[in-house]
């Protein structure tokens, strides 16, 4: 055997290379001297293996997980908006009702978006699919400068706004609380004590230059009719007139006239005009006289005189304020008392009742600290007062009108100008005296030479006209201020 031959360098060098080439053809060996014969050399060459792929960069996996959570956290908010949407819907609420509406959501105010002359349009953008409680609201005494308005109750009530994708609309139509409407063009009006009836004098074209210029008219509320009282005797028209008084029927006029300082009362038939002076003795014209009774029972301060001539003096009040009585209906008076506190400048004016069953006993109804003496007329034994209260010492004042029941007070009207005119001069007009009716259902009063009728629907309750006010704790900023009634015809 020869020596072992050399392994060829291409086989060694084909391991250790990387990619794989093409072998050029092994050399012949050569023979072996000794033998002569060709050497038996077995050449095993074995293909290099394929190289593995290579492993993707680990800083390429946290960039794909650094996008994912980025993309995930831009659509939480568009995720929520969407449910959001799905479970919320715009809310519209229209009041079929005048003037300004306040509505509120669970307590949550809606915003105004159209206030007209027949309603209002109230929003809220975004509300939560669901029941809930809606209040609302019409105009406040602070929103009204008109004489002649419209009150509405508090509209309270459940809805339930269910999925949609347009606003979920409300109409709401608040029931009448009550009216203020003028009737006719006059002053110092009565009504009957059923309230079908009105009285009062028109002034004339040259009143208040000719005293004498004017006319005695009776207004029927179930037809409207607006009847001219044509007196007779004709020469009771040049005489000065009081403020004419319904008898407790109301089917008679009572009146008390005055010439060259003397004073009597009329009973007049205003169906004929037909006039008869009675014997009640009465200081002036301008003294306030009222009937109550189940007969005609005249009440003047401080006697009520009976039907037979026989006076019946009314001993609770004889410390009345000013001397002054008011009626309480059919059944009996009211007076106030004035009262100072001890050490205090304080002055209050307490209100009482008196029957006519007991003349002599009395009992407290309210108290004001006001040192005006105020009007009061009632009804039902004074359990129902209206009360016409002043404020301001000056010539110019206000006048507003309220009712009482149930230890309340609450305001009919917002405050009348009085002692001025439209134009802000002296004004002639008597100053308001509100009247009620036996059930306190029908009041009337007179403002600069208008006649107007608060009229409810039925007898009014202080708690319901209490509840139809805006609560003070919803009260937001921005409340339009408003001008007294007399300043503005607007509303």
């Amino acid at each position: 055997a020869g020596p072992t031959p050399e392994k060829p360098e291409s086989l060694s060098d084909s391991r250790e290379s990387g990619p794989k080439e093409a072998l050029p053809p092994a050399p012949p060996i050569p023979a072996s001297p000794a033998s002569g014969r060709e050497p038996h050399v077995v050449i095993i060459w074995e293909p290099e293996a394929e190289p593995e792929e290579e492993s993707r960069s680990p800083s390429f996996a946290k960039m794909l997980l650094r996008v994912a959570i980025f993309v995930g956290i831009l659509s939480i908010p568009v995720i929520g908006y969407w449910m959001w949407g799905i479970l919320h819907r715009p809310l519209v609420v229209t009041v079929h009702a005048p003037g300004r509406a306040y509505a509120f959501l669970d307590g949550q105010p809606l915003f105004p978006m159209q206030i007209d002359e027949h309603s209002s349009t109230l929003n809220l953008p975004s509300v939560r699919i669901g029941s809930h409680v809606l209040t609302v609201y019409t105009s406040q005494l602070e929103d009204i400068s008109a004489t002649e308005f419209v009150r509405f109750k508090t509209y309270r009530q459940r809805i339930t706004i269910d999925r949609g994708e347009t606003a979920f609309e409300q109409a709401v139509y608040p029931e009448t609380l009550y009216v203020v409407k003028k009737i006719a063009r006059g002053m110092l009006p009565a009504i009957d004590p059923g309230g079908t009836r009105i009285s009062y004098i028109r002034p004339g074209k040259h009143w208040p230059l000719q005293p004498t210029d004017r006319e005695l008219r009776v207004y029927d509320r179930s037809t409207g009719q607006d009847a001219v009282v044509t007196l007779r005797p004709a020469y009771l028209n040049s005489r000065t007139w009081g403020a004419p008084v319904f008898d407790h029927r109301g089917e008679t006029i009572f009146m008390a006239m005055q010439r060259r300082g003397q004073s009597a009362i009329y009973q007049i038939d205003w169906r004929s005009g037909a006039a008869t002076r009675i014997a009640v003795p009465i200081a002036s014209a301008a003294e306030r006289f009222f009937f109550s009774g189940d007969s005609n029972q005249l009440v003047i301060f401080p006697y009520q005189y009976l039907p037979d001539g026989r006076q019946v003096e009314l001993t609770a009040a004889q410390n009345a304020y000013q001397k002054k009585i008011f009626s309480a209906g059919i059944e009996g008076i009211l007076f106030f008392e004035l009262e100072k506190k001890p050490g205090s400048r304080i002055r209050q004016l307490r209100c009482f009742y008196s029957s006519f069953e007991a003349p002599s006993q009395k009992t407290e109804r309210f108290t004001l600290l006001n040192n005006r003496l105020p009007f009061v007329n009632g009804a039902e034994q004074g359990n129902r007062i209206v009360v016409t209260e002043y404020s301001g010492l000056s010539r110019e004042f206000y006048s507003t009108i309220g009712l009482w029941q149930d230890s309340l007070i609450t305001h009919l009207t917002p405050p009348f100008l009085e002692g001025i005119d439209e134009q802000g001069r002296h004004s002639n007009y008597p100053k308001i005296e509100a009247y009620s009716d036996a059930r306190g259902q029908n009041i009337v009063y007179s403002y600069r030479g208008n006649v107007y009728l608060i009229e409810f629907r039925k007898p009014p309750e202080a708690s319901e006209i209490e509840a139809s006010a805006l609560p003070r704790y919803l009260q937001r900023p921005g409340f339009a201020k408003k001008e007294p009634a007399g300043k503005s015809a607007a509303f």
